[in-house]
């Protein structure tokens, strides 16, 4: 699933980095998202918001 997110990043010109070494951090990450305490978060993919909301506008 990972790869289909960067895939249609980089289709967008969008760069991104799979990166997992933020995994000690997943209970701040899922209570900034609200998600239900039986999730867990195992990697992530960051996007250069700036790009993202020039694309957008």
């Amino acid at each position: 699933m990972i790869q289909n997110i960067m895939i249609a990043a980089k289709e967008r010109g969008l760069y991104s980095c799979p990166q997992a070494a933020w995994n000690h951090f997943h209970p701040i990450v899922l209570d900034v998202l609200n998600a239900p305490e039986d999730k867990e978060k195992n990697w992530s993919v960051p996007l250069p918001w700036v790009m993202l909301i020039r694309m957008l506008s």
